[in-house]
């Protein structure tokens, strides 16, 4: 186990003990995510259905409108009993601590006694950290069937979420309200088993109790049958709708301070204090109260959560996170299950989050190990994308490419480049690989604690290696990384390099072409050579003024390679019209024009790029769409035969010819200038004439040069001559074009006249 492994394993243990240490502890933060969970995990708890047997009775705002102002009086409460005699219990919860009118009391403590159903309610008071009981009055108290008190303890969020059967008070332990309504159905007497198993005994039922002697309250999302008081004292509700019914009277008007915020996933509801009892009352006697983990069982499962986690953080990114997220959905689910149908509370919250952060960490960590071989595959990447056919030719071989970009990889302190190229008599024999396996050799070279040979050409077979050398420990990972970071540059450098040798065979076969077709019309000789040489000019200023990217080597090459073949196709054309002195007739024209189709016919199967070809195809194309052979628009015509159109028509005016004198370049530039945007584009156009001005100022100024022999006064002399020389001719042109001599001439200009 290399050192890396060890310490992420090391770091694995230890996430996963502190992770265990807090599933023990069960912290506060913690617990109130799993009282989110819980609440979840109860919500989808199937309700029992026995909830149709609970009734509630209860004085809203309707009853203290018709009724008066609270306490009413006793006689109206015994109505109310009387009403719901037929009912199988009867749970009080109105406290009547104070006696009034000795014969109304005493109607009440009647009624109570002759129903034998009725569970009173009382109530625990502190003060001064002494409790007090509140007990209703003597006659109702003894009358009951059972008694219980009301008082309530909220959870860590300030929810209801629990009920405490019984407390502690001065006078021994006294039952709840309804945990004595519960042993009145079940006709059973309440008790708490040994406390190490925290279980409450109820009739046939074992209820357990959480770590703070609590019952969980289901709390479903079925309403509860309920009534208005007064409209039962007023008859509108008949007896007969109580009958073997469980009924619980309390007070629901806004005014009164019996309410309680309850859980509701995934927020809370307010209920009133009856509904709260009626609740726990169902909860007793029929749901499946659940039983929680004990916590050291928990911190197991967030040991083993923690390492689960671990080891997802090992697995390729993408691999990971769906085993992460298969692990988490899995998790959830199974402990959901055992919840909703076992009623078992495993803790949900801690484990998932013993999976998530150990994943989280082991993952830094793991890229914190890593991160060195990721930065040399990075900058390896950008050292390949950046070769091409004229970075390679900067370089004479392998190795010296590979000194200069070995500062790139950010390994020059830890791994030197001892040799970029070293034959096999010339290393040491321990440093020779005998397979194609990584060999790291101890000591390493000149001295070093560590080496390595790296066969760069010809794999094993021509014996060409990069020798590295290190004092400090790196991973096996990292040598293995920078081994295939070097293999792969070499393949790379030697593959452009092949290209680039290639490519030059390919111009230079091209040129001979061209050489010969010279021979065959010494007229138009050179004419190729020179399109291509002004295409790449006006390339090389376009890049210049950013209009084309200047990384776009690629499409330079491609396009000065299409002017050199553009004219290919004129092998195709007879010599009698090729070679005709004057002007072509139409149908001579005609066949002229089929040398574009029939240069792409005979190029298009020798494998040269696709811009190349149709700067072949379409140099005869015009802006406006009136060119060959396709007539096509604008920027339908490819960038690359835009280009070479503009050089081809310069040349072919420029040169001269058996009919005519070559045109000067100012009079050809001002043709082209005036075709702006018709026949030719016009941003090409733009810096073609800029090329054309920037050469003549510096053929001016290298005139001037020559003259330094002359004195002072003489060259001053001279140069007011030829800028007034310049100017009367640019006087002249003007003069001429409002004449309309050069529209005459531009007029009977053709194409025929730059085959």
């Amino acid at each position: 186990m290399n050192r890396t492994k060890f310490f992420l394993l090391l770091a694995a243990v230890i996430i996963a003990t502190i992770c265990t240490i807090f599933g023990k502890m069960r912290p506060l933060p913690i617990e109130r995510i799993e009282r989110w969970t819980f609440d979840w995990h109860y919500s989808k708890t199937p309700e029992p259905k026995e909830i149709e047997n609970l009734v509630l009775v209860l004085a809203g705002e309707p009853s203290f409108e018709q009724l008066g102002a609270w306490p009413w009086q006793r006689q109206t409460h015994a109505r109310l009993l009387g009403w719901l005699g037929y009912s199988k219990s009867i749970m009080f919860d109105i406290i009547v601590p104070e006696k009034t009118i000795p014969s109304q009391d005493s109607v009440l403590a009647n009624v109570i006694k002759t129903l034998e159903n009725v569970i009173v309610a009382g109530h625990v008071s502190t003060h001064a950290g002494v409790d007090q009981l509140i007990l209703p009055i003597k006659e109702v108290y003894d009358a009951a069937a059972e008694f219980g008190i009301t008082n309530v303890n909220k959870d860590i969020d300030g929810l209801l979420r629990g009920h405490i059967p019984f407390r502690l008070t001065s006078s021994g332990h006294i039952v709840s309200l309804p945990v004595a309504n519960a042993a009145f159905l079940t006709n059973s007497i309440p008790r708490i088993l040994d406390s190490k198993q925290k279980q409450m005994v109820l009739g046939s039922r074992s209820i357990p109790l959480s770590d703070s002697g609590e019952v969980w309250v289901h709390y479903s999302n079925t309403e509860i049958t309920q009534y208005e008081y007064v409209d039962i004292l007023k008859g509108k509700i008949s007896p007969e709708v109580f009958k073997d019914k469980i009924v619980i009277v309390g007070v629901s008007a806004s005014g009164a301070s019996d309410f309680y915020s309850v859980p509701q996933f995934p927020g809370s509801k307010v209920i009133s204090g009856a509904e709260y009892n009626a609740r726990t009352l169902l909860t007793l006697l029929w749901s499946d109260i659940p039983v929680r983990i004990s916590p050291w069982i928990a911190a197991i499962l967030c040991f083993i959560a923690a390492m689960v986690g671990a080891a997802c953080s090992r697995l390729k990114p993408v691999l990971a996170l769906t085993v992460l997220g298969v692990t988490l959905v899995s998790t959830i689910s199974l402990f959901h299950l055992c919840f909703v149908h076992l009623a078992i509370w495993i803790d949900l919250a801690m484990p998932i989050i013993s999976i998530i952060v150990s994943f989280i960490i082991l993952q830094g960590l793991h890229f914190a190990f890593v991160h060195r071989d990721w930065e040399i595959q990075s900058r390896s990447l950008d050292s390949i994308t950046a070769i091409d056919i004229q970075y390679v030719n900067r370089y004479k071989d392998f190795s010296e490419y590979l000194k200069a970009i070995w500062e790139k990889f950010g390994l020059l302190k830890q791994i030197q480049l001892v040799n970029a190229r070293i034959k096999e008599e010339q290393l040491e024999p321990q440093f020779i690989p005998e397979s194609n396996s990584l060999k790291i050799i101890k000591p390493g070279p000149n001295g070093m604690r560590y080496g390595v040979a790296i066969p760069t050409k010809g794999g094993f077979e021509k014996r060409e290696f990069v020798l590295l050398g290190w004092n400090e420990s790196v991973e096996e990972s990292t040598i293995k990384t920078l081994t295939a970071v070097v293999l792969s540059n070499a393949w790379f450098f030697n593959s452009y390099k092949e290209a680039a040798k290639r490519k030059d065979v390919l111009l230079k076969t091209i040129n001979a072409i061209f050489l010969a077709l010279d021979f065959r019309d010494p007229i138009t000789g050179g004419h190729s050579t020179r399109v291509s040489s002004i295409a790449l000019e006006i390339l090389k200023l376009m890049i210049d003024k950013r209009i084309i990217l200047e990384n776009n080597s690629d499409l330079v090459e491609d396009i000065y390679l299409g002017a050199l073949v553009h004219d290919v196709g004129k092998i195709g054309i007879p010599d009698t019209i090729l070679l005709k002195e004057g002007k072509l007739t139409k149908e001579e024209f005609d066949t002229i024009k089929a040398h574009p189709q029939i240069g792409f016919d005979i190029m298009k199967t020798a494998g040269l790029p696709e811009t190349s070809i149709n700067v072949l195809l379409q140099h005869h194309e015009r802006y406006n769409g009136t060119g060959y052979p396709n007539g096509l628009i604008g920027e339908d015509i490819s960038f690359g035969a835009r280009v070479v159109a503009v050089a081809d028509v310069y040349d072919a005016l420029t040169c001269d010819r058996p009919y005519r004198k070559g045109w000067t370049s100012k009079k050809t530039c001002e043709l082209i200038e005036s075709l702006r945007g018709t026949d030719f584009d016009p941003v090409i156009v733009d810096v073609f004439l800029e090329l054309k001005a920037m050469q003549n100022t510096a053929k001016v100024l290298q005139n001037l040069t020559n003259f330094t022999s002359f004195r002072f006064d003489y060259r001053i002399l001279l140069i007011l001559n030829i800028s007034i020389y310049f100017n009367c001719l640019n006087l002249i042109s003007k003069t001429t074009v409002k004449s309309g001599i050069l529209n005459a001439s531009l007029h009977k200009w053709d194409f025929s006249d730059h085959i």
